[in-house]
Formats: structure tokens, sequence, C-alpha cells
């Protein structure tokens, strides 16, 4: 037997497959050629140009302190109002999840009263349409739990999860990372929602951390990439680009 003969890895037999077992039932995944799907359902429009289809995982990604926090806070307010900025929302009466796993609650809670403002509705009580959760502090398997049981008891048309890095033990991790954005994909799949999450870039690039930041830019649907910049006069402007997007 020759090397390249050795080093062909060997497969077994249709028999020798149902005698170990190792016949599995695929007719979950096997395309239905003759199914009439939907046309895209988007979150949102601008210009009458659909952004974040439902069943769709999305990211945000800045340096640190560039305002991916103030952006997702604009883009819940657009939610609840249903224009903002230019921002059309497209799903009606939407229901909101915001999963806030990095500031202190104080923090979480200027941020909701931000979004209350934008929707012209009280900051200082809660409202059906949106639910938010601050889990600065918790676990990693209290967080992905979290996420998963509101998806199936709250059923949010849209979550957004202030960051991800938290729902992994190890951003550089591959299999970790691969395995846990494949569980996003399927959670916002099987409830046909849209889900944001943040992530920080490297410094000096606009690639984003770790083989997290990797398998996010492979499977997110739409990547918005924001800035802040300070203007002369001292005032700050905040810049949001569309750099990827798969629809």
């Amino acid at each position: 037997m020759t090397d390249e003969e050795r080093n062909i890895e060997y497969m077994p037999t249709a028999e020798e497959l149902r005698e170990i077992g190792q016949v599995r039932d695929l007719s979950q995944y096997e395309l239905d050629p003759t199914k009439a799907w939907e046309p895209v359902q988007y979150s949102f429009s601008q210009n009458g140009i659909g952004l974040a289809p439902r069943g769709d995982i999305h990211v945000v990604k800045a340096p640190q302190k560039n305002g991916k926090t103030f952006l997702l806070t604009l883009m819940m307010g657009a939610m609840l109002k249903g224009d903002y900025l230019g921002l059309h929302c497209e799903i009606e009466n939407p229901r909101i999840l915001f999963i806030d796993t990095e500031q202190h609650p104080r923090n979480t809670q200027l941020v909701y009263r931000r979004i209350c403002q934008i929707a012209g509705i009280s900051g200082h009580q809660r409202h059906e349409q949106i639910r938010v959760l601050h889990m600065r502090g918790a676990q990693v398997a209290q967080v992905r739990h979290a996420i998963t049981q509101e998806a199936v008891l709250y059923k949010p048309d849209v979550i957004y999860i202030d960051g991800i890095v938290d729902c992994v033990n190890d951003p550089n991790d591959q299999k970790e990372s691969k395995e846990y954005i494949t569980e996003l994909s399927g959670l916002a799949l099987r409830h046909d929602c849209s889900i944001w999450t943040v992530l920080h870039v490297n410094p000096g690039t606009d690639k984003m951390r770790g083989h997290l930041g990797t398998i996010m830019a492979q499977k997110a649907s739409d990547v918005l990439q924001c800035l802040k910049e300070k203007q002369p006069d001292g005032s700050v402007i905040f810049t949001v680009e569309q750099t990827d997007t798969r629809n």
C-alpha cells in the first residue's frame, strides 16, 4: 500500500453505517423546492431599502467607546417610534429584548430612558413592547440561557445583545465561538427574530476581535461600523456605515 493510499480516509459502506447506528434522519435539513417562501421581512428600511432581515443575526462593530451602545439606543427608539433619523420600522407593534452585559444597572436605566424619550413614552415605567435585562456579572451560561428563555417566552421580534463577548468563555476559542454563533443563528431562524450584537474591532483596523469576530463576520447578514469623530468646535459626530450585507 502506498503512502497516498494510507492517507485516504476510510469511508464506510451503507451497511456498515447501519450496523454501527450512524444513519441519521436528515429530512429536517433537506431543501423542499416546492415550498413557497415569503419575501424577506426586514426589521428596518431606509429610503425604501430594507435592513436587518428577520431570522438572521447582525453585528455593530467599532473601536472601544465609539458609540455602539448609542447606536443600539437609536435603533430601539426608532423601532418603538416608527420612524427616527431616517430609519423606518417595518414591524407592526414590535417587541424588543435588550440584554446589557457590560454596564452598571444605572447606565442601563439611562439607555432605557433615552429609548423611551425617543419613542415619546415614559421612561419611568415598564412597557410591554420592550424588555430590558442588565446581566453584568452573570456567568456565561446564565446569559446564554436568558437569551434562549426570553426568545421562547417573551417572543421578541428583535433581540439586542450588548455585548456578545460575554456569551462565550473565550472569544479566541475557535470551536466555542463557532458553536455559539451557530446556536445564535439557529435561534434567530427558529423564532423568526432579528438578533443584533456588538463587537470591538482590533486597534487600527476594522476587523472584529478574536475568532468570535471572524465567525461573526462570516455568519452575520448585516455588519454596521460605528465611528465617533470629535469636531474642531468640540461637538461629536457619529458616522454609521454598512460594510457588509447579504441581502
